[in-house]
């Protein structure tokens, strides 16, 4: 886009971008020519040509005015006379032919500067969508978004407990809270009934467990269940008492305590069955002394497993007893020489066949070394059986692996340890590893294992209770046990519904709104440790991001401009490269051919001074597609359009029709003929268009007609006839009027209030009704101070279609306007031509009575600015469309005539569709609209007649927005909408009430959701008594998608109001949360007034 749009806009950009035709719903001040202009842009950057159609020559101008603005006026065809604008048409295709021709384009250096400036606003646009999707996330454990636990969290803020790490760790998720919210009430309002307090964390019965309370008799289960766990912790106490345990469990240790402690006892049970508690310490002599016996066995197991291999050939190896004789008798015998002669040698030699496998050897071994090898085994195999007897010996356990193995366990487990079992663990290593506690302890489980049985089903939470307090806590149920009687129902139900929230309750001495707030904050620090970018973002981050946002979005749209006309250059630079190439195929060579001779023909006619060809000529022969590169826009009129372009289908590629309800369809036909695609831009809400040949109406038709008679269908426009078959697209944002109450009639009683208009900045004020007894009476003052006036005529008088009072006071209240050099444009509207002739002989008639101001309204006739005309015109109903005005009067007319009451006959109005052509008048001006009137809109009788209906409803709604009376004019849109308003935002919003009572107790005014339509300011601050609000604050509401595009949300939105005259600024629920005193602060140094309060807890 190479003008600012909004998402509506760009909706139809991108809607154009698949090459389908469809209609484009323009309501009156919504950024057409805007549009219009990115959509040709669009095109042309796409290497696409593009045909405007228009039928007014402003609305051309008006598109022509954007191009240049943007540096595409060398691209672009303004035609408005085939024959009269022949010579600067040939004149500027010159200039641009020939400044194409003199230097290279610059495209590529330009579209490496657009990606630089789209990297930089993906960049920002990510940062913010990130934030967006953080606040709207829902957590599926919390069931909520990020924006509504702030919600709740400002609302909460007086409730909200002290909270402790580790009160937050223990606090459940916010899906159980809102699972069980009901339940929680109903127990808390059944023991305020019962006159219990309130609080389920202060009362007795918290303690319950759920088994007594499901129970079907649960007064009488409970009694049972408290009866058999007394006797359990009297025997338990008793055996506590009887042990001598002394330090290590008591009566104030707690049933969590006693539990890990006897825990960990059984732990360490063979330990100290083994008198070896010692060690427990890894740095004990005792416990270095079994890893050097552990290593050492370690060691002689390898040398039993290495010798073991003597024993690999033996069938039967000889026992121990034997083999020194053995080995002395081989010894003796074995190499002497004569050894076969000794007895002794075959008896070795007998031992050796029958016990040992002497084949297994290639070579026979020497038996002196084999038996010497067994030995060796025997003497491993009784060292290490030895050293395990010892170890057995000193450490009641074998062998040493295995018990340093089981000590390590014991050491690896050390961290793991609770507080209480490395307290135990310390007592037992002070006192030299004595084994007694341990064995007092287990002697005691027993007792508490009963006990544990017993108080696990009847209390909730009971690992916390201390044992000799656990009989106290059986008192206190005890005594209040009746009224689990009525409270039983609500806890059941909560027990079912949420069990952890129960927990919650029952643990912390809180009610629910101080349980919710505490456990919506464990929450939302869950939320920003998952998401620490969300952590660190706040309105100063969000603001940086929105500047930069907006500093390359400028950036962007003028990139985009200088893109567009480079396209154009490079496109024509690379035709006239092409066509100087040699020649490839038969098809190339014709096209390079023509491509030549267009060129220079057209050169032919660049060096005339007179008697050029016609432009029809000039884009139908050779010159054609060198004219299409040089200028890929055309903006005409359809009649120019067929005196102008031959009748080719491919000439464009899109056709785009504005102002189409003035189109009919035999006149858009040969536009349509000239492209493949048609975008037809209009509103069907406006003025139909007009009826020359219709043979239904008098030229001289006489005012007292009947009124049934004036009655006609609409003339068909194209526009019509377009909409019914193709899709359509509406614009969505309404810039044109400054005060939101000029267009808010035609808002609802047109659109459906699906129009965004912006709030007032000007606070209505009450104010007198106008009323003027002679023209005289008339001041520009009664104009300038209100959006809205309604002048009545109490001297007028309605004969022959026309109102003179009427007429010479609108002259004198245009004189008064200009004399007071206000600068603002001013039309003048009437209903009929009659009237309109009447208003410019007023005009005309106090001209001449005036020299002053004859001159001046002289000069506004012709008045310009930035080159378009906007001096002073009077129109008529069927002509005005299209035109908008600083200033708009409208002569109403209508009113009793010399024959008597006035009859129902309101010409053009009373026809079908007639409303429509209201609808054109009502929404032609910018910062006021007078309606001078001699009748109330209680007058007009025949509310039958939609347009009838629609004059006398804007007349209520007139007189009332020119006194301040809001509610009368409110009630008026509503009867005039044709859909329910759009409501302020049902559900109330606490950051937002919270922000505002903040406000309000500073003294300030502050009004909540400002505004007519779906665009609301959320706070609008202004000092009593003062006429305007001095600041609009926006805030991130909880419900807003997460997927609307962050540039409108940030950028526009605020944007948009401070155009129109706000002061803006944003408010986050995320800083307002966390630092509630001194966002309160900023938004005071804004406001310009000085803090009242001192601080938030002043508030």
């Amino acid at each position: 886009c190479v003008v600012d749009a909004d998402s509506s806009q760009l909706a139809a950009v991108f809607a154009a971008k698949d090459g389908n035709s469809f209609v484009l719903q323009g309501p009156p001040g919504t950024g057409k020519s805007q549009t219009i202009t990115n959509l040709i842009a669009d095109y042309v950057a796409r290497g696409k040509r593009v045909l405007f159609v228009c039928e007014k020559r402003a609305a051309l101008d008006v598109v022509f005015h954007r191009l240049k603005q943007h540096g595409l006026e060398g691209s672009t065809a303004l035609i408005h006379d085939s024959q009269g604008d022949k010579k600067a048409f040939i004149q500027d295709l010159r200039g641009t032919y020939e400044a194409y021709l003199a230097k290279a384009d610059a495209l590529a250096e330009r579209e490496e500067e657009r990606l630089r400036h789209v990297r930089a606003i993906e960049r920002v646009t990510e940062q913010l969508a990130r934030f967006d999707e953080g606040m709207q996330r829902v957590p599926p454990e919390h069931g909520v978004s990020t924006r509504g636990i702030l919600s709740r969290l400002v609302a909460l803020r007086e409730q909200t407990p002290a909270l402790s790490p580790e009160t937050l760790e223990q606090l459940p998720p916010y899906r159980d809270f809102t699972a069980g919210e009901a339940a929680l009430a109903t127990v808390e309002e059944v023991l305020e009934d019962v006159g219990e307090g309130r609080c389920l964390g202060r009362h007795p019965l918290r303690l319950l467990g759920s088994e007594p309370v499901l129970a079907d008799r649960p007064v009488a289960e409970l009694g049972a269940r408290i009866t058999a766990t007394r006797a359990r912790l009297g025997e338990l106490l008793t055996a506590v008492s009887d042990a001598e345990l002394g330090g290590i469990l008591s009566e104030e240790t707690s049933l969590a305590v006693a539990r890990s402690v006897m825990a960990y006892a059984v732990e360490v049970e063979e330990l100290s069955a083994l008198d070896q508690l010692t060690l427990l310490d890894p740095d004990h002599h005792r416990f270095r002394e079994l890893e050097q016996r552990a290593a050492d066995r370690e060691r002689l197991q390898q040398a039993v497993l290495r010798t073991q291999v003597a024993l690999a050939h033996w069938k039967q190896p000889i026992l121990r007893g034997d083999l020194d004789d053995v080995i002395a008798l081989a010894e003796r015998v074995e190499g002497r020489a004569l050894r076969f002669f000794s007895p002794a040698f075959w008896r070795v030699r007998g031992l050796f066949k029958a016990r040992y496998d002497l084949a297994a050897h290639a070579v026979p071994p020497r038996w002196t070394r084999v038996l010497q090898a067994l030995k060796e085994h025997y003497a491993a195999e009784d060292e290490l059986l030895l050293a395990d007897e010892t170890f057995l010996g000193e450490f009641r356990h074998g062998p040493a692996p295995a018990l340093l193995a089981q000590v390590q366990d014991l050491h690896a487990r050390q961290a793991a340890l609770d507080a209480a079992q490395r307290a135990f663990r310390a007592h037992l290593l002070s006192r030299g590893g004595d084994r007694r506690p341990v064995r007092r302890l287990l002697a005691v489980k027993p007792a508490f294992d009963a006990l544990a049985a017993e108080v696990g089903p009847l209390l909730l939470a009971p690992d916390s209770m201390a044992l000799g307090h656990l009989a106290e806590t059986l008192d206190a149920l005890a005594e209040r046990a009746h009224v689990l009687r009525d409270l039983r129902p609500a806890l059941a139900d909560l027990i079912s519904a949420a069990p952890r929230l129960h927990q919650a309750a029952a643990e912390f001495p809180w009610c629910s709104p101080a349980l919710e707030a505490g456990i919506l904050t464990a929450a939302l620090e869950a939320i920003y440790r998952h998401d620490r970018g969300l952590l660190r973002t706040d309105g100063p981050a969000v603001e940086q991001h929105v500047a930069r946002l907006g500093e390359a979005t400028v950036a962007l749209r003028g990139a985009n401009a200088q893109v567009v006309a480079a396209r154009v250059h490079a496109d024509f630079g690379r035709a006239v490269a092409r066509a100087e190439l040699p020649a490839g195929g038969v098809a190339d060579r014709e096209w390079k051919r023509q491509y030549t001779r267009g060129r220079r023909e057209l050169e032919h006619e660049f060096s005339k001074v007179m008697r050029y060809k016609s432009i029809r000529d000039l884009a139908a022969g050779d010159t054609g597609a060198v004219l299409r590169d040089l200028k890929p826009i055309w903006l005409m009129s359809p009649l120019s359009v067929s005196d102008t372009l031959p009748l080719d289908p491919s000439t464009f590629d899109v056709v785009i029709f504005d102002e189409a309800s003035q189109i009919t369809l035999e006149e858009a036909v040969p536009a349509l003929f000239r492209a493949p695609q048609a975008i037809v831009v209009g509103d069907e809400k406006q003025l139909p268009p007009t009826d020359f040949f219709s043979s239904r109406q008098r030229d001289d038709e006489d005012e007292d007609e009947d009124p049934e008679t004036t009655f006609e269908l609409d003339a068909d426009s194209f526009l019509n006839r377009a909409a019914r078959s193709l899709p359509s697209t509406m614009l969505g944002w309404h810039y044109r009027s400054r005060s939101e109450a000029l267009i808010s009639f035609s808002n609802a009683a047109f659109y459906g209030g699906q129009l965004l208009t912006v709030p007032d900045v000007a606070n209505t004020q009450a104010r007198l009704p106008i009323v003027a007894t002679r023209a005289e009476d008339a001041t520009a003052a009664t104009v300038l101070d209100r959006p809205v006036g309604f002048h009545l005529m109490t001297h007028g008088a309605y004969d022959k279609r026309k109102n003179p009072a009427e007429a010479e006071y609108v002259a004198h209240l245009v004189r008064s306007l200009l004399v007071d050099e206000n600068k603002l444009s001013i039309g003048v509207v009437a209903f009929s031509e009659a009237q309109q002739g009447e208003l410019e002989t007023a005009l005309e008639t106090l001209a001449n009575e005036d020299p002053d101001f004859r001159a001046r309204l002289e000069a506004e006739w012709e008045r310009e600015e930035d080159g378009q005309l906007v001096g002073l015109f009077v129109k008529n109903l069927e002509n005005v469309q299209g035109d908008e005005r600083d200033v708009v009067i409208l002569s109403v007319c209508y009113g009793p005539g010399p024959k008597g009451p006035m009859r129902m006959n309101f010409g053009p109005i009373n026809k079908s569709g007639g409303e429509r052509r209201l609808n054109v008048v009502f929404s032609r001006a910018k910062r006021h609209m007078v309606v001078v009137s001699t009748i109330r809109g209680d007058a007009i009788t025949n509310d039958y007649n939609d347009g009838a209906a629609c004059l006398k409803r804007y007349l209520r709604y007139a007189e009332a927005m020119s006194v301040g009376d809001t509610a009368a004019a409110r009630r008026t849109l509503d009867e005039a909408t044709r859909r329910p308003r759009t409501p302020t935002l049902t559900r109330p919003d606490p950051v937002l009430e919270d922000v505002a009572t903040a406000l309000e107790a500073e003294g300030l005014t502050v009004d909540r959701d400002l505004g007519d339509s779906a665009f609301r300011c959320d706070l609008a601050v202004r000092v009593p008594g003062e006429p305007r609000y001095r600041l609009a604050v926006l805030l991130d509401r909880d419900g807003d998608r997460a997927d609307q595009d962050p540039a409108e949300r940030y950028l526009l939105r605020p944007e948009v109001l401070a155009a129109f005259g706000w002061r803006v600024t944003w408010v986050l629920a995320k800083d307002w949360h966390h630092h509630r005193d001194a966002e309160r602060q900023r938004l005071l140094r804004l406001i310009g007034v000085p803090p009242v309060t001192p601080d938030a807890k002043n508030m």
